[in-house]
């Protein structure tokens, strides 16, 4: 029984260096040393290709930043989001189907705006084709939040925005459903009036279909949770078949 132990330990040996040799090397890359004043950020990679990686970084000012595969800084440039007299916000870098997309938006007194505009790859300069997005109307004294969703194989992107009434427990959302070149596949609402109180987190899932899963937790607290355990409810909303389908659960 001894021996037969031996041999089963042994034969888990080879195959974990057998596994480990086939696997190929792993390589490490440092980058240079970053000199770093007050309010400048390490740069964050949002996506890389077949040849290089790009980054959002701030010195003061929101910039997109190009590295080799090693990565060393290639190019650099300051975002420009001024809007005239206006400046606006940045909410999201994205990479969709081979172009890099800006997501801003701008407030209004009434109404929040979202804007989107390509990045060149190479010069990493604005490319001045910006076009709205979305306009969606602020209600009872509460302003609409944008947000962002990509599939798992990234062949869809959500664009959705969510307007949260805390004192009578509703949520407001509009999704669109962009496909290459942000060719708009579907647009739908959706209005969430909670039974107690909004919701404590929330996610969004999209699947290659286009599908749409709104995930919240909400808590179900009562005076007997003092001594119970502390029970909690999850609220699912599916909007599937291109937008014409809402259900809740």
């Amino acid at each position: 029984m001894k021996t037969l132990s031996f041999h089963i330990v042994l034969l888990l040996f080879i195959a974990e260096a057998i596994g480990q040799s086939t696997a190929g090397d792993i390589e490490l890359y440092i980058g240079p040393e970053l000199n770093m004043a007050n309010n400048v950020q390490v740069p964050q990679i949002f996506v890389h290709d077949e040849n290089a990686y790009y980054a959002y970084s701030f010195d003061y000012r929101e910039a997109v930043e190009k590295l080799d595969m090693k990565f060393r800084s290639l190019r650099r440039k300051h975002l420009d989001l001024l809007n005239g007299l206006r400046s606006r916000t940045l909410l999201a870098l994205m990479h969709f189907h081979d172009t890099i997309y800006m997501f801003t938006s701008e407030q209004r007194i009434k109404r929040m705006l979202l804007y989107v505009e390509t990045i060149n790859k190479e010069t990493l300069l604005q490319n001045g084709d910006e076009r709205l997005l979305m306009n969606v109307e602020n209600k009872s004294g509460w302003g609409s939040d944008f947000g962002f969703a990509l599939s798992r194989e990234q062949n869809k992107l959500l664009v959705f925005s969510k307007l949260d009434v805390l004192s009578k427990n509703i949520q407001e959302l509009h999704f669109m459903m962009l496909a290459e070149g942000l060719a708009v596949e579907w647009e739908a609402d959706q209005r969430i009036i909670y039974p107690q109180r909004p919701p404590r987190h929330s996610i969004i899932k999209v699947n290659e279909k286009g599908d749409v899963f709104f995930v919240s937790l909400l808590d179900d607290q009562k005076l007997s949770s003092l001594w119970n355990e502390t029970k909690n409810r999850y609220h699912l909303v599916a909007v599937t078949g291109k937008g014409e389908y809402n259900n809740t659960y």
